[in-house]
């Protein structure tokens, strides 16, 4: 008897010690509508939507923990929280960098970002925060246009559109 008490004395202790570790971790993005995301481990597909602005997630014991924040404009970030290591409950994601997209008429026009030739038609390009852009539409018989493109502290990016007549 004393034995059987013994044993269900360990088994809720050690049900106890379990429950306690599991980590919840609150996490923040600096935009309140940014969206939180959890994605399969396997093919980084989504898998679910957590919530918008700022969740709450209890990291799972047989998972890699990814999460991508997005919005719109913006370049998605993927964070991996290992359920093995200790995290400060308290999470804050930041998305800086904007995703622009630059189409360019004739869509034969190529486009060059900083000197390089990137692609024609239309491309999308990743500015990071505090840094500007150089991006040049040429085509064959057409005066070259040039525009520089930067990302405010706030707001959105001023983007021309450019058309080569």
């Amino acid at each position: 008897m004393k034995c059987k008490n013994l044993l269900t004395l360990t088994l809720l202790f050690l049900l106890t010690l379990t429950y306690s570790y599991s980590q919840k971790l609150q996490i923040t993005a600096n935009h309140s509508d940014a969206k939180f995301i959890l994605l399969n481990d396997y093919d980084d597909s989504d898998k679910q939507e957590l919530g918008t602005g700022a969740i709450e997630y209890k990291l799972e014991k047989d998972s890699r923990n990814r999460i991508k924040v997005t919005k719109p404009g913006y370049e998605p970030v993927i964070k991996e929280f290992n359920k093995d290591l200790k995290w400060d409950k308290e999470q804050y994601v930041s998305l800086d960098s904007r995703r622009v997209e630059i189409t360019a008429e004739p869509y034969d026009a190529e486009i060059y970002v900083d000197g390089r030739m990137i692609g024609t038609k239309a491309i999308y390009l990743i500015i990071q925060k505090d840094r500007f852009h150089t991006v040049e539409v040429k085509n064959q018989g057409l005066r070259p246009l040039r525009k520089v493109i930067t990302i405010p502290l706030t707001g959105k990016p001023l983007l021309p559109r450019i058309i080569l007549s």
